[in-house]
């Protein structure tokens, strides 16, 4: 099966070259974003066990909104793109089957 950034234009009949090649590029983006969440999330966890009281709570709720306004914008990109070039979910999951 192949990962999405290996799939090509060629895989979806009909889509823009250029569109395609930005949708490839911001999914990119998010993956590489991710990275940076999971550590948000695990010390967010992480102050659950450590500190007691009202701490963790703002912590976690800080968390949330910090991870949120860091790959929401994203997140938004992609799925707009993705509506333009009239790719779904279906479409994905067929071309990386082949």
């Amino acid at each position: 099966m192949k990962k999405i950034r290996d799939l090509e234009a060629k895989d979806f009949p009909d889509v823009n070259i250029e569109k395609f090649q930005e949708w490839k590029n911001a999914q990119r983006e998010r993956t590489k974003k991710s990275y940076i969440d999971t550590p948000i999330v695990l010390v967010m966890i992480l102050s659950i066990f450590i500190f007691d009281g009202f701490l963790p709570v703002i912590l976690f709720v800080i968390g949330t909104i910090a991870v949120l306004v860091y790959s929401l914008p994203t997140t938004i990109k992609i799925i707009r793109l993705q509506k333009e070039l009239g790719i779904t979910a279906k479409d994905i999951r067929k071309a990386r089957k082949r």
